[in-house]
């Protein structure tokens, strides 16, 4: 599956929480043990599969870490939050993990897998679309941090293909451990929604034309922008190898859908490119590539 997702491992400096980003976890640092040993808000499912347990000796800080060894079937260890439709913002989730002598083989017609921490998805009970936000070569290592961003329009994208009755109904962060002989802690994790980010949307009305034929209609929108926002965005034309701005505009641009007509009937048949640019540079520049085709009926 292919979905763009942000890492980056970042230095023990910048893994704080800032002050105003609420971590949507309970008990993410495992500070806090039920009666039975097992951590607090967090629901854990098949703990007998293996060795589940909070762990008093090896911890990034704090009194505790969670810990999972010789995991034979699975165990999953996760926080619910309800319906697909929260799922409504870009989510970042970070923390810090440490494992020895993990696998990812087949011995014996038995598969060890990679554990598994992210968003999980479920539909009618069943698992759905997963999104893992590790990503380590099998071993061991010592603690190490981990940080991913989910952008709300692309799992929505990836949703969206799949026909309605079997889309998701429900996700959770969920932690989960398949066939692990080896041992994996997790601790000081975090769960942040992120503030709703102004983006440019930029359509053409299609991206192949026909040379000497009409010009082509591009609209343009903010989004995620207030009703006051507005930006003028330069629009250029360039061959898809080369750099020489053949057409530009500026067009000024606000939340709602807006077009602009792009004088493209007199370039010459070939592959194009067109630039959007903001003025305001916080709002990401969008990029388009086009053909034009010669007329098939032209004599």
């Amino acid at each position: 599956m292919k979905y763009l997702l942000l890492c980056a491992a970042v230095l023990l400096s910048t893994a704080t929480i800032s002050a105003t980003e609420e971590n949507l976890l309970q008990n993410p640092g495992f500070e806090n043990a039920r009666k039975n040993g097992l951590p607090l808000s967090w629901g854990i499912s098949n703990p007998k599969d293996g060795e589940c347990a909070l762990d008093d000796q090896v911890v990034h800080s704090g009194k505790y870490s969670l810990r999972f060894s010789n995991i034979e079937g699975y165990i999953s260890c996760q926080q619910s939050f309800g319906e697909m439709s929260t799922l409504d913002h870009d989510f970042r989730l970070s923390g810090w993990v440490k494992y020895d002598n993990i696998r990812n083989d087949t011995v014996d017609f038995k598969t060890h897998r990679l554990p598994f921490f992210g968003i999980w998805t479920t539909q009618k009970g069943r698992n759905s679309f997963t999104f893992n936000a590790l990503s380590f070569p099998p071993g061991s290592s010592d603690w190490q941090f981990f940080e991913i961003i989910y952008r709300w329009e692309d799992i929505q994208g990836m949703i969206a293909k799949r026909n309605f009755a079997d889309r998701p109904t429900h996700w959770a962060v969920r932690i989960n451990i398949s066939q692990q002989p080896g041992t994996v802690w997790f601790d000081d994790l975090s769960f942040v929604r992120l503030p709703a980010v102004v983006s440019l949307r930029a359509q053409l009305n299609s991206q192949e034309y026909i040379a000497n034929a009409r010009n082509a209609i591009l609209s343009l929108s903010l989004i995620n922008a207030s009703a006051e926002q507005e930006s003028v965005v330069k629009l250029c034309i360039t061959a898809q190898d080369s750099q020489a701005v053949l057409v530009q505009q500026e067009h000024p641009v606000r939340g709602e859908v807006s077009t602009a007509i792009l004088p493209i009937r007199e370039l010459p048949v070939g592959a194009y490119r067109l630039t959007c640019t903001p003025a305001d540079t916080n709002i990401q520049p969008s990029q388009l590539l086009f053909n034009i085709a010669a007329d098939p009926f032209a004599e």
